[in-house]
C-alpha cells in the first residue's frame, strides 16, 4: 500500500514541477513585456503609467 502512495506522490510531483516552471516563465515574460514597454514610451517621448 506505502509503495503506490509513494508512486502518487511521485506522479503529482511530476505534474506540478513543469507547472511551476511555466507559471514562473510566464510571470517573468510578462515583466519583461512591461519594461518593453515602458523603454518604447520613453524612446517615443510619452509618459508612461509608472511615473
Amino acid at each position: 500500500m506505502n509503495n503506490s502512495y509513494d508512486n502518487q506522490m511521485a506522479d503529482v510531483l511530476l505534474m506540478l514541477f513543469p507547472l511551476v516552471v511555466l507559471l514562473w516563465i510566464g510571470s517573468r515574460l510578462h515583466a519583461i513585456l512591461h519594461e518593453l514597454r515602458k523603454i518604447t514610451a520613453l524612446l517615443q517621448g510619452q509618459k508612461t503609467h509608472d511615473e
